[in-house]
Order: C-alpha cells, then structure tokens, then sequence
C-alpha cells in the first residue's frame, strides 16, 4: 500500500514513536512517504527517507505564532505543498499526527488514521472524535485513550517505545554510570539529577540530549565544579534510532523525572506521559527513577526501577542506593519489561486492525 503521514511540527528527528511506525512500514514493504515541517529550532537534516520538508524560518514562525495565524499557515501550507507533490489518488492510507495533522489529512480523505502523540480535550479533538471520528486511532495507553476520546473503540496501542534488539545489558554489575536521556530543559528535572549528584560521592552522570544553548550554558556554569570533576558531561550530538541501543548500554541507572511545579499539577499529557527514554533504558536492562505518576506505573508494577512520589533529593539517594543492593534483579526485570513493549511486537500485534481501517 501507499501511506501519506502528516507530521505537521519541526521535531521529526526527535519523534520516535513516528520514526519506528516509518521503520515499521519499511519492514511491511509499504511505500510511504511524510510530509513534515521544518525551521532551525531542531535538525532535521539527518532523515532520509521519502519525504517533504515545509521550510518555516524562525522569524516567519515568531510572527506567525504572535498573530496566532501559525496553525493556519501550516495547514494551508500542507494541503499546497501535498496537492502539488503528491498524487492523492494512488493513496492508500493517510495517517495525520495529533489534531493539526489529522485535519489536514482529513483535506486528503474522508476519514484518516489519527496516530495521537499529545492528548487534549482541544474543542478541535472534541470535533474529531464526537462528529467526524477517525477510522483508526493509534495512541500509547488505554488512559491516554479515555482522556481524549473515552467512547471510541477503533484504538491500536502501541506505546512510545523502541523497536528493540533484544540483547541483555553487557553487565548487571552496578558501576555508578548515571544517565538523563532526553530534552534538557528545567521542566524535565535535569537540575534536580544535578543537586542529588553532590551527595552520590561515587557517580558520575552524563546528560544526553537536546537543548538550548542558553540553558546549557547555564548548568555549566550553575554546576561548574561537577563539570571540572569531570562527574557531569553534558552529550547533545544526534543520535539515530539504531544507535540508541548502543550507546545507553554503557550506563546503570536512568532518571526521568517532570518537574510538575512548572508543567502544571493537572497536566494530564505528562501525568500519563508514558517517556520515550523510559522505553529507551528498559530496552538496555537500565532501572528507572522517576516520577509517581500514572504513565510510568509500569515501572512500578514490573519492579523494573523506583517511583518517587516527593521529587526530592533525599528520595532520589534512597531510590539510587536500594537499586543498588539488588541491581541484578532490577536490571532483569527491566529488560523483561521491555520485551513486552517493544515496538516492533506491538506493531505486529496491530498490523490487520491498522492496515485494515476502513473509511467511514
């Protein structure tokens, strides 16, 4: 079959859950190809697969964003940029990314897939899912599911989780290597990792990831004396969905934490935010700390790393030392755990229900 996918935001090289689903239909001997948009805010210059870029300069995106005239500049600058590239009758499937990408797939077909990344109870989602409804929804969680459209039942789950390679961590000795992987920004908790490491003598932690120069300027010169200790390294070199595997596997302990006094207490989309890097340290046998929160119970459940509910630094030393008296079966449980969410299994398991979705 043929696939048009509608990603209608910049961070396509940092989507993971979209980059998997193109692996995926690359497996399945689908031709596809994803229209995305593009400004300097993230780089994108590392996809190669079949695609089309909608350049937006960061002074058009400023504007724009300040006249509240962006969400309509970029579906209309989709549906030109499709109608002119892209034959829509030899299309078998469309497949709209969250609410903006549904709509605009909607231009292009009576009803699209709506593969949902972000959950909101929008006036827009309450239109798609009460009026026009989606063939198909592909969404992380069955939570997730029923805060944005409870009553819909044409739902795939498929969690935000990496096709895995299914190898064990190198080693279940716990060596101290702690790691933060994903988006170094303060609501995300890096500094918290930071001030819990003046009081783990014996760790050392690398952030990984991406992030403004300002705001890692900042930690540098905040954390000044970890960094010439050489206990810190801050990592912001791209790294490819296949190599994540490789690299995580180098370390023993992995932090996710959302700083909730910022993100908002009722921010049901990171309360049940079930965390790419999550996925990404269970993949390698790597316990989680994180946040008590309802989309990393399965951490909980499957005792594959401690949830804490005081985001603290008293919590975060308790958590580190408790793993490490048992780190063999912490690890264990972790790399069991990812089995059960790889991608490429929930994929399968989903296949006939997403390649079979029916326009309504």
């Amino acid at each position: 079959m043929k696939w048009l996918i509608i990603f209608p935001d910049p961070w396509l090289s940092y989507s993971p859950s979209i980059l998997n689903f193109i692996k995926m239909l690359e497996l399945y001997d689908q031709e596809f190809i994803i229209v995305y948009t593009n400004t300097n805010s993230f780089d994108n210059s590392k996809i190669s697969f079949n695609s089309i870029k909608i350049e937006i300069s960061r002074n058009q995106e400023k504007l724009l964003r300040a006249c509240k005239l962006y969400k309509l500049y970029i579906y209309l600058s989709f549906i030109i940029n499709i109608k002119k590239n892209i034959n829509i009758d030899n299309l078998d499937k469309v497949v709209g990314i969250d609410s903006l990408g549904y709509v605009i797939a909607r231009f292009f077909c009576i009803n699209p897939i709506y593969y949902s990344l972000e959950v909101s109870r929008s006036l827009l989602n309450k239109i798609i899912f009460n009026i026009i409804k989606p063939s198909h929804l592909i969404i992380q969680s069955k939570q997730r599911k029923d805060y944005l459209a409870k009553n819909f039942n044409n739902v795939s789950y498929i969690q935000n989780s990496p096709i895995s390679p299914r190898k064990k961590h190198k080693n279940t000795k716990y060596e101290g290597k702690l790691v933060y992987f994903g988006n170094i920004i303060n609501s995300h908790g890096v500094e918290i990792c930071l001030d819990a490491l003046y009081r783990l003598k014996n760790e050392t932690l690398t952030i990984k990831g991406t992030g403004s120069k300002i705001y890692i300027n900042y930690l540098k010169d905040k954390y000044k004396d970890l960094f010439d200790e050489r206990r810190v390294i801050i990592d912001t070199h791209y790294l490819k969905q296949e190599e994540i595997f490789h690299y995580l596997n180098n370390f023993d302990i992995g932090f996710c934490f959302y700083n909730m006094s910022i993100i908002g207490s009722n921010n049901f989309n990171y309360l049940s935010s079930p965390s790419g890097k999550i996925f990404n340290y269970l993949m390698c046998a790597i316990p989680v700390i994180g946040n008590k929160i309802i989309g990393m119970d399965t951490i909980e459940k499957n005792k594959a790393g401690i949830l804490i509910s005081e985001v603290n630094i008293d919590n975060i030393i308790k958590a580190v030392n408790d793993i490490k008296l048992d780190y063999h079966f912490f690890s264990e449980n972790s790399y069991k755990v990812s089995c059960e969410f790889d991608y490429a299994k929930m994929f399968a398991e989903n296949w006939n229900n997403i390649s079979n979705s029916r326009e309504t």
